[in-house]
């Protein structure tokens, strides 16, 4: 009886993974069915010489952005979950708030940012470039900064609190800080590193925008000349096969940390005592994410006109 309802009880969920996976599941039939009658379809699959270096382009963007939003979120992260005080909420509030603004908000910004810059110093002959991966790097970090720095401050606050009041009994802050807290919270750690390495790679709206080409505008560029979806699905494949690795090594353990019972116990894990370049490092990466918003800001005001 009780399996009879678990089956009527699952009838809306199949339903809706139907509806949900049929249009990927024919467009993945009709590609196999059209490379057995085509079998040269299957050259789309390697990626060689220009699409060898799109590939290398967007791997290049991709690592760099995850890297920095990382490492960012992890210094200022670590900052701010344990720093309290109206100054400190008012950042943090003020930071997480610009996760909601979208990609392209943040390089209308700093496109208009870089070229006001170009103007003051166009009487001393410098100026900065609006194009390629400098500006493609600098855009999608900025972007994605609030997701690296959110997560890893999820990791911090899920790290189980009585772990590390007993290795502090033992241990200076700051190798409790290495030995304990980094490797409780790097599951959420790692996942922000898988995400936005996705999140970028896949893209190709921010990096087109200032003409830096990647394989996922190629995508889009074969389908657009050729009409033909079973083009694009086999030029997907290495992408897939990228994106598929990182978010498995990526979510590998998150499953045990967000069942941590030290959510918003944080409170006993404050006054850490950190050495002096550790915490220049953390007000570094603070002042990072203060200049995101100050800009991200500043910038829409300018090129609205108004508030």
């Amino acid at each position: 009886m009780m399996g009879n309802k678990k089956r009527i009880a699952a009838v809306p969920q199949r339903i809706l993974l139907f509806f949900l996976f049929n249009p990927l599941i024919y467009l993945v039939g009709d590609s196999l069915l059209q490379v057995v009658s085509d079998p040269s379809l299957l050259e789309f699959v390697l990626p060689v010489g220009r699409r060898f270096d799109l590939l290398i382009n967007s791997l290049k963007l991709a690592t760099t952005v995850s890297i920095t939003v990382t490492v960012v979120g992890v210094l200022a992260g670590s900052k701010l979950v344990y720093e309290r005080g109206k100054v400190w909420n008012w950042i943090k509030t003020g930071f997480l708030l610009t996760a909601l603004v979208p990609p392209y908000i943040h390089a209308l910004v700093w496109s208009g940012i870089v070229s006001n810059i170009n103007q003051l110093l166009k009487g001393v002959g410098i100026s900065f470039s609006g194009y390629g991966f400098g500006i493609s790097y600098l855009v999608d970090t900025m972007a994605y900064l609030p997701l690296g720095v959110g997560l890893a401050m999820i990791g911090f606050m899920l790290v189980e609190t009585p772990a590390v009041e007993a290795a502090r009994l033992y241990k200076d802050n700051f190798r409790v800080f290495v030995d304990v807290v980094l490797p409780l919270a790097s599951p959420m750690i790692l996942a922000a590193l898988g995400f936005v390495f996705i999140l970028v790679i896949t893209d190709y709206s921010i990096p087109t925008l200032y003409s830096f080409s990647v394989y996922s505008l190629e995508i889009f560029s074969e389908f657009s000349a050729s009409n033909n979806p079973a083009h694009s699905v086999w030029l997907s494949i290495p992408l897939v096969l990228i994106t598929t690795l990182v978010l498995v090594v990526s979510l590998r353990g998150l499953r045990n940390t967000v069942q941590s019972s030290s959510v918003n116990r944080e409170e006993s894990l404050e006054y850490w005592s950190f050495p002096d370049w550790f915490n220049r490092l953390q007000l570094l990466a603070v002042t990072v994410i203060i200049v995101q918003v100050v800009f991200l800001v500043g910038g829409l005001l300018v090129e609205t006109g108004s508030p």
